[in-house]
């Protein structure tokens, strides 16, 4: 006799349902945006992830309190609690009391309910490769349907003018979160049989390329080689003959190919000319001029900063661009020039929040490095993955404010990172006592 489907034999682990808010800053649509889209005033609002993450915090803070947890908080724990007191210290010195709070939700909100998350995480037990895995693979398969959708309907490949453009934050923030989960692939490399692995890797690296963003494709073939050069057992006479033989194919890339890949990027209209292309001149006089303006303020702006959210104009710019309005991306601050967003997190810091906010976040980059290191001896190239997982999200910070201004997605990039801090911790308290 034939046995009859039961959904009660269904079983979904907490972590299978943790590992779904990897898609988190693609929950966007017009019903979201209908009940979940706050405009406060004419140069701040409340877009629906926001609102959405609010109610995940308010959710998971009900769940911590359910439960006390016997350790101390992490040290991370610590100098997070440490940059978001002094973001919202920043509020003080804004006339713009609205816009400021909307910035400092932006920033401080990911950071507060991926805490609260691996709070629970560990109050329970859960298994942090687990999550980890689950997240790869969710990604993953977003990332695949995404690419099948845009080469049917979109003309993506086909077309070299068309860019893969799936939502969350644009091409750009899609392939920097690519790379990062590229780099977190490498991490849990030995969860995934070898076909499967190379499929994820295959997956992902395409849907880079379709982005056209330099800041993707590049880490990513970075990635690609060391993941090579640590599987090979290395000898001093493979190494030497390594070395030499990437420097000749350089030279000889340069010397036939640096002409043609030159004009090839000054190609307009095509996707993979942005790929060769090595200057950007707003981003690069924004840098110079964010600096200058630093070092030409008072003492006190130099320390504490001109105030979280009362410099960059991103929030109005946004606005105006949703109004379908054609604005500027430049504006003037001190009589200097700048972007309205400056493309780079620690500049965001450094000027909204002075040495102090700066030295915040190097710290904690240090912190997590720290933590990393505990259990280095045991798994050597797990470690080095992991410190150039933690470098990947670092390096496209360099090239986009995503920490302050695509809430979603910094909500991921920092779940990942106390994920792969607390697997590393978790393995080092595990490790036998000599």
């Amino acid at each position: 006799m034939k046995k009859s489907f039961n959904w009660k034999n269904i079983q979904i682990a907490k972590e299978d349902i943790l590992s779904v808010l990897v898609l988190l800053p693609y929950f966007t649509g017009r019903i979201l945006n209908k009940f979940l889209y706050f405009e406060l005033s004419s140069d701040a609002y409340i877009m629906p992830t926001t609102s959405l993450m609010v109610l995940l915090t308010g959710l998971f803070l009900v769940l911590n309190l359910r439960k006390r947890e016997k350790r101390k908080p992490r040290i991370y724990a610590w100098m997070i609690g440490l940059l978001i007191v002094d973001t919202a210290l920043g509020l003080f010195f804004t006339q713009e009391i609205i816009t400021s709070a909307s910035v400092w939700l932006r920033l401080c909100l990911p950071m507060i309910l991926s805490l609260l998350i691996v709070r629970y995480c560990r109050i329970y037990s859960l298994d942090f490769d687990k999550i980890l895995t689950g997240m790869l693979k969710w990604f993953t398969v977003y990332t695949a349907l995404m690419v099948l959708y845009h080469v049917l309907f979109r003309g993506l490949f086909t077309d070299v003018s068309v860019r893969f453009n799936p939502r969350g934050g644009g091409s750009v923030i899609f392939g920097y979160t690519v790379a990062v989960v590229f780099a977190l692939a490498l991490c849990v490399k030995n969860y995934f049989r070898p076909l499967t692995f190379y499929l994820i890797l295959g997956v992902l690296t395409v849907a880079a390329l379709a982005t056209g963003s330099r800041g993707a494709v590049w880490p990513i073939a970075v990635l690609w080689v060391l993941h090579f050069i640590m599987m090979i057992k290395w000898t001093p006479k493979r190494a030497i003959i390594a070395a030499a033989v990437a420097c000749v194919a350089l030279l000889l890339i340069v010397i036939g190919f640096g002409g043609a890949l030159h004009d090839f990027s000054m190609t307009e209209g095509n996707i993979f000319a942005r790929l060769f292309r090595t200057g950007n001149e707003p981003r690069t006089d924004t840098f110079q001029n964010a600096v200058a303006i630093m070092a030409e303020a008072d003492i006190p702006h130099r320390i504490f900063g001109f105030g979280t959210g009362s410099v960059f104009p991103i929030l109005k710019f946004e606005l105006e661009m949703q109004g379908g309005n054609m604005v500027s991306n430049l504006f003037t601050f001190q009589e200097k020039t700048l972007l309205v967003q400056p493309h780079n997190t620690l500049l965001y810091a450094f000027v909204e929040n002075g040495w102090i906010g700066l030295i915040l976040w190097l710290l904690l980059a240090f912190f997590i490095c720290g933590l990393l290191t505990k259990n280095r001896k045991e798994n050597k190239d797990q470690f080095i993955f992991q410190i150039v997982f933690v470098g990947t999200v670092a390096f496209v910070n360099m090239f986009d404010s995503i920490m302050y201004l695509q809430p979603g997605v910094a909500a991921v990039m920092w779940l990942m990172i106390w994920c792969v801090c607390e697997r590393s911790q978790r393995k080092a308290e595990l490790k036998p006592q000599d």
